[in-house]
């Protein structure tokens, strides 16, 4: 915090009057003023906007931007807050190709931006749907008990770009069932399935049957 005594400034002040004006008095007597460091870090570029694909056609990998992320340069009150510089509002429908354009990206007024604009980079290709067989994995069971699923493995459809297409794998999935509940004194007669695991480089997916029937027995 800083302070400035208005009277200190009279001369200064009567130095800009026109001819025949004549200052009496200034108020507030005393001016304080928020003093901050300025400070700078680099921060991410996000956009800022909404993409959708031509029917068949999905990201490929995540939208780039070049560069990735901007210095920007302010008050440090200010500066420590900003966790991304978006874009200026981006709308594309129905894409069907790569893309790649410059696109501005918007202002603080506080602050200033080492980049004004940044390069947008989408990529996108076919998809395709694929059906496996995810084996059914039980949990919460004590040692003395065993117990079977019917069926033993779920069916699970996924959605993915062709080039990630053979890359995902049975193994790549986690399929449960809480065996817990079988304990309780209400025991159900059918478990829902749960996803434990799923592969990040699948769009979509969707599985079948939802509950399965069991069968207990002691060891």
């Amino acid at each position: 915090m800083a302070y400035v005594l208005s009277r200190s400034q009279l001369g200064r002040v009567r130095d800009q009057l026109l001819v025949g004006m004549e200052l009496v008095d200034i108020n507030p007597d005393t001016l304080f003023l928020n003093m901050d460091r300025l400070t700078d870090r680099k921060v991410p570029v996000r956009l800022n906007g909404e993409i959708s694909f031509e029917k068949q056609f999905i990201l490929a990998d995540s939208i780039r931007f070049v560069p990735d992320s901007v210095l920007i340069s302010g008050p440090a009150s200010v500066v420590d807050t900003v966790m991304a510089v978006y874009s200026k509002p981006l709308v594309i429908e129905k894409l069907k190709e790569d893309y790649s354009q410059k696109i501005a990206l918007q202002k603080h007024p506080s602050l200033k931006l080492g980049h004004n604009e940044v390069a947008i980079h989408i990529q996108i290709e076919p998809f395709s749907e694929k059906t496996i067989s995810v084996p059914i994995v039980v949990f919460g069971l004590p040692d003395s008990l065993r117990m079977k699923t019917f069926p033993s493995s779920v069916e699970v459809t996924f959605r993915a770009g062709m080039s990630q297409f053979d890359k995902v794998s049975p193994e790549d999935f986690m399929v449960l069932v809480d065996a817990e509940e079988v304990l309780k004194a209400d025991r159900p007669t059918r478990l829902r399935v749960r996803f434990d695991k799923i592969p990040n480089n699948i769009q979509s997916y969707d599985f079948s049957p939802i509950f399965v029937e069991y069968f207990l027995e002691k060891y």
